[in-house]
């Protein structure tokens, strides 16, 4: 197969020069078709320039679309906040700030439709955060424990985008910059040597700076990797100066040809392996907050890709976790979610925890999209039907279920979410009133009595709920919906929030302060296989 190459156009500290930088965008794009962009520093001017008028004026065009990149265009977190304008329409528009134009997280790794891998880690370290990730995706800051996040991920990237430097870079080369460097970082040196990139972006004030290919060290086999990293520090634009930007043609397979000039690999590395807080497995959930690349809305228009090879619900990925599956169709699997809602002492007479996500194979942010069939949807009722069967078996009529489905452009991979609920709370109406009332108080449409199916002839986003209670047949339930625009404000763990509050559980909504020590979840797997594979139609 022949490999495909893509023109990539990354640019360092732009400090609020935006337009300057879409017209060389622009006129890149009429010389050679641009697959996208990428800002490695500070897309927007620095705190102590807000206020002038030009820099106002630009950003308010840009936040109200009046301009925006010719092709689409990254932008990273580098040393200081976003403008609080910008903040605002980032959360309320899943990363999307206007046409063409998408921040790439604090701690993100994703590849493009073009196969381009990217990972990026924005901000300088805070050491002070030894033990935990940093919480605020706008904040400026990061912590040992989020680049051992990116370094869990098994496969090497085409592009590492960081604000810090790694240690060592400026040794074994012939060309030291001529400024001095700028404070580096060992962590940075050890993501770097984990993900083995084609390019290392970085950025230092006005002046750039690029190192010669380095290879790295031989591997646990004793045979040379063939991964060679040329590390770029990329100066400030102005839309004046050359060689401000700079232009890579990345290609589409992952073999690397030993470049002229490769030195040995310089990197100090850390002398101790870093590993996650105890407890804290990677997990699905983790990256479609986290790692969440954009994708087309409803209405059609490219967000920003999004393919499979980086969607923790796919099977066909290396980082789906089988071990978790309990069951499996050609169009839908059933899983144990890592961070389940409820403890080990909350179904005492399960003896596991009753929470599952149902899943459809295809990749599909609905399951009316393409990919999706009525075969999906009616193999999903019937593993829903199957888990009212075992609740019945194990407990006669002591427990009913509820099962959730939020149904939004701006979500990577549908799913359903389903969970036990003691009967007295559905008999009593407590559970549709529990829905009901967290909507009033968001401020949410009323919930309506209504089936929406697979959804198909539904125009906007909406969130589902069915309610089974145990004195119905199992694949019976009562429905419940509130349709809501594409664009509005709808919180993705509204359905955990409202269980939570039924099971007094509501410590317990932030799914990762959950998460449980891997033979722990194991042990509930065995559990659960055991108690549903009467049940298994698969």
């Amino acid at each position: 197969m022949t490999s495909k190459t893509s023109l990539v156009i990354i640019a360092g500290d732009v400090n609020g020069n935006i337009q300057a930088l879409f017209d060389k965008l622009a006129a890149y794009n009429r010389k050679k078709p641009v697959a996208f962009a990428i800002v490695a520093g500070e897309l927007f001017a620095p705190p102590s320039a807000r206020s002038d008028s030009s820099h106002q004026n630009a950003l308010e065009e840009l936040l109200e679309g009046k301009i925006h990149p010719p092709v689409p265009c990254y932008f990273a977190l580098a040393r200081h906040s976003f403008p609080v304008s910008v903040q605002a329409k980032l959360s309320s528009d899943n990363g999307e700030l206007c046409e063409n134009l998408f921040f790439l997280g604090k701690r993100a790794i994703f590849a493009t439709s073009e196969g381009v891998r990217l990972c990026a880690l924005g901000g300088t370290l805070d050491s002070t955060l030894e033990q935990e990730t940093s919480k605020h995706q706008y904040t400026p800051t990061y912590s040992t424990t989020d680049v051992t996040f990116l370094q869990r991920n098994p496969k090497p990237c085409d592009i590492l985008i960081t604000t810090e430097w790694p240690t060592g870079v400026t040794t074994k080369t012939e060309y030291p910059p001529d400024e001095q460097a700028p404070p580096a970082q060992s962590c940075i040196a050890d993501l770097c040597a984990a993900l083995k990139p084609r390019y290392h972006v970085s950025i230092a004030g006005d002046a750039s700076w690029e190192r010669e290919a380095f290879e790295y060290e031989p591997n646990d086999t004793g045979t040379q990797a063939s991964r060679f990293t040329r590390f770029v520090s990329l100066g400030s634009f102005s839309g004046e100066k050359k060689g401000a930007l700079k232009a890579y043609m990345i290609p589409s397979d992952a073999t690397m040809t030993r470049p002229k000039g490769c030195t040995e690999f310089p990197l100090a590395l850390t002398t101790r392996k870093r590993s996650l807080p105890e407890g804290m497995e990677t997990s699905y959930l983790e990256y479609e907050e986290t790692s969440r690349p954009y994708k087309k809305s409803r209405k059609g228009r490219h967000k920003g890709p999004l393919v499979r090879d980086d969607c923790f619900f796919c099977l066909g990925t290396d980082d789906f976790e089988k071990h978790y599956v309990v069951g499996l169709t050609d169009d839908s699997v059933l899983v144990t979610p890592k961070g389940a809602l409820p403890t080990a002492i909350t179904f005492p007479q399960l003896g596991f925890r009753p929470h599952f996500l149902i899943v459809p194979t295809a990749h599909a942010h609905s399951l009316a999209s393409e990919g999706t069939t009525d075969t999906t949807y009616q193999e999903m009722l019937s593993f829903r039907s199957s888990l009212n069967s075992m609740l019945l078996a194990k407990t006669d009529q002591l427990y009913g279920s509820v099962t959730w489905e939020l149904s939004r452009s701006s979500i990577a991979h549908t799913h359903w979410q389903y969970l036990a609920i003691h009967a007295d709370k559905i008999q009593r109406g407590d559970v549709e009133a529990g829905f009901q009332a967290l909507a009033r108080r968001e401020h949410y449409p009323a919930f309506e009595n209504e089936d929406v199916g697979r959804g198909t002839s539904e125009t906007s986003d909406y969130f589902r709920v069915m309610i089974w209670n145990p004195n119905e047949p199992v694949e019976q339930y009562k429905s419940l919906v509130v349709r809501f625009a594409a664009d509005a404000k709808f919180d993705p763990w509204f359905g955990r929030r409202v269980m939570a509050s039924l099971l007094k559980l509501d410590r317990r909504v932030d799914w990762s302060k959950c998460l449980l020590p891997m033979e722990e979840e194991l042990k509930d797997v065995v559990a659960v296989k055991e108690a549903f594979e009467p049940f298994d139609f698969t």
